[in-house]
């Protein structure tokens, strides 16, 4: 039986998530159970096909909301009382049929075939779970997965490749999580579980984040402590013996012959060549976070900083621009309305983070023109990976804007 028809959000997580999977011909999704089809696994869409946000995996209706009722820290008030009416309605026996559903099927001829990502990741860990897929927007969207065990307890956190940038960003994520090793300095972050590939992709899965956490909120929640220690610096240097720099270049280099992102990976280009060129001496840091803002931050009941989602991480940067980002992102929130404008402002606020860092009036402007690149190469390598701008929070207007923003601090630490 065929089954209903979702968002184009979520069409596209199930493609990005089983898509090779279901052209093998081993595997389809149905409404229900398909005679000669074995079912792999079932899902509740919540809250409606119109609006999908999460598919539920069907588990026995205890576990079911005890998973939907985990960490109620990380979500505002009104996302929980969401979660606690869709967990008392999931408990109550036969309203499922008033909820759109759909089913994994494996074709039972099939004698050879290769097994689907949460089948593989499943193996990984060795044991059973059932999960929440979630449903993301944008141009960065990619499957990930919160997975419980059968009590519905929290057992960990996958995410899933679904072509080359996001094979990159799961492999950057694993190879930083395992580096740090659950631990560094002043903050924690989760162990890797385990990782592996289905079909070609790479997956990660991490531990849970302890039960009783509390998302950031303020931009005061963390300290220029904090912010020193969460990108360590190790030696200071000239701009053009950062590692990370030349990194940008080369994946600006092979977007060059793309029409859709030339003009930008050019001007960009160019941003680069100005920062390098500066005989200014600044502190690098071993890696940045790359994307550290409230909704990956948070605290545990003993107070411990909790950190999470390296997939930008970049090794051997000029320091500040995780300070900058921090400021950008927890004072103008996701997707700023004037991206140039919250970048100044975040810049003035970072100062006492920047001198703590060891970063002069000149070495500031140097981070700020070297934050404006990362957040330009990301928009341009978005824009490549989906053929299109429309998408991207980061359009081509904020690029300019961007740009222009860049060579003025490339100037200014000139000066």
């Amino acid at each position: 039986m065929s089954r209903v028809r979702l968002s184009e959000a979520g069409e596209r997580t199930l493609q990005q998530l089983w898509g090779p999977a279901l052209s093998s011909g081993a595997y389809r999704l149905d409404a229900t159970a398909s005679p000669g089809w074995d079912t792999i696994r079932s899902f509740t869409v919540a809250p409606s096909p119109r609006n999908p946000r999460m598919f539920i995996e069907k588990a026995p209706r205890r576990a079911a909301r005890a998973s939907l009722m985990s960490y109620p820290g990380l979500r505002t008030p009104r996302m929980q009382a969401a979660r606690y009416a869709m967990a008392m309605t999931l408990a109550s026996p036969g309203t499922r049929r008033h909820f759109s559903s759909f089913t994994l099927h494996r074709d039972r001829r099939a004698t050879e075939f290769e097994h689907e990502p949460l089948t593989v990741a499943g193996s990984t860990l060795a044991t059973d779970f059932f999960c929440h897929l979630g449903v993301r927007v944008g141009a960065n969207s990619k499957p990930t997965a919160q997975l419980f065990d059968l009590k519905g307890q929290p057992l960990g956190y996958a995410k899933f490749s679904w072509d080359a940038r996001t094979a990159r960003d799961v492999l950057t994520e694993a190879r930083r999580m395992r580096a740090l090793e659950g631990i560094s300095g002043a903050f924690r972050t989760p162990r890797v579980l385990s990782s592996g590939e289905s079909f070609g992709r790479p997956f990660v899965i991490t531990q849970p984040l302890p039960s009783k956490v509390k998302q950031l909120q303020q931009h005061t929640e963390l300290s220029i402590d904090d912010l020193c220690s969460i990108a360590p610096r190790t030696r200071v240097d000239s701009p053009r013996s950062s590692r990370g720099l030349q990194l940008l270049a080369d994946r600006l280099h092979a977007l060059l012959p793309a029409s859709l992102v030339r003009m930008p990976a050019q001007g960009l280009m160019s941003l680069i060549h100005g920062i390098r060129s500066n005989d200014a001496h600044v502190p690098i840091v071993s890696y940045d976070h790359g994307d550290l803002v409230p909704w990956n931050a948070c605290r545990d009941d003993g107070g411990h900083l909790w950190v999470w989602d390296w997939e930008s991480s970049i090794e051997d940067l000029p320091a500040g621009t995780d300070a900058i980002h921090w400021f950008v992102h927890s004072l103008h929130g996701p997707a700023p309305a004037d991206l140039a404008n919250a970048i100044e402002d975040a810049f003035s606020r970072a100062q006492p983070a920047l001198t703590a860092l060891g970063l002069s009036r000149q070495g500031a402007h140097l981070s700020a023109a070297t934050y404006i690149c990362l957040t330009i190469e990301k928009a341009c390598s978005l824009a490549y990976s989906n053929d299109t701008w429309r998408t991207n929070r980061v359009d081509q207007h904020a690029v300019a804007r961007l740009l222009a923003l860049g060579d003025r601090h490339v100037v200014e630490a000139l000066l």
